[in-house]
């Protein structure tokens, strides 16, 4: 039988041992995605969510935003551009609004813009930023090169 005592929740106990349970990281995301031909005056929509890829799954099944439903309705095909990631929920918020407000989604939006999607975009789809890595002129040794390790956001 699994315990978790009210006073600290993080502490179960199973079988006679006890151990901390530590929660998830939870990733706060504000996301831009491309309409691939525009709907009247909508070319993009911005949100945010805590919960990317279920959230993204509404918008494929046409729920979630009422824009996305009718970009659904219409067999309008459409891709996530880019990716801001923010510390808190109320960070996510704040970075939504600030930007709908601006209006310029063509402008932050790569695809728009001609140049290559986000480097949050691209690990997502499971690529490896390689080029972030190639440097030019003489090769150095691995000690004096410190690897970065990147974890794939779920």
């Amino acid at each position: 039988m699994l315990y978790a005592p009210e006073s600290d929740s993080t502490i179960l106990t199973w079988r006679s041992v006890t151990v901390r349970h530590a929660p998830p990281p939870v990733h706060h995301f504000v996301y831009l995605i491309h309409f691939d031909e525009p709907y009247k005056h909508a070319r993009h929509y911005l949100g945010s969510s805590s919960c990317l890829d279920a959230r993204l799954r509404l918008h494929r099944n046409g729920n979630g935003a009422r824009l996305m439903e009718v970009i659904s309705e219409a067999s309008i095909s459409w891709e996530l551009a880019r990716l801001w990631e923010c510390a808190t929920w109320s960070e996510s918020r704040d970075l939504e609004r600030y930007l709908k407000k601006r209006h310029n989604s063509p402008q932050l939006c790569p695809i728009c813009q001609g140049r290559e999607v986000d480097i949050l975009v691209f690990m997502r789809q499971g690529h490896w930023p390689f080029s972030g890595f190639a440097r030019q002129g003489r090769r150095q040794p691995m000690s004096t090169c410190r690897p970065v390790f990147v974890q794939r956001a779920r």
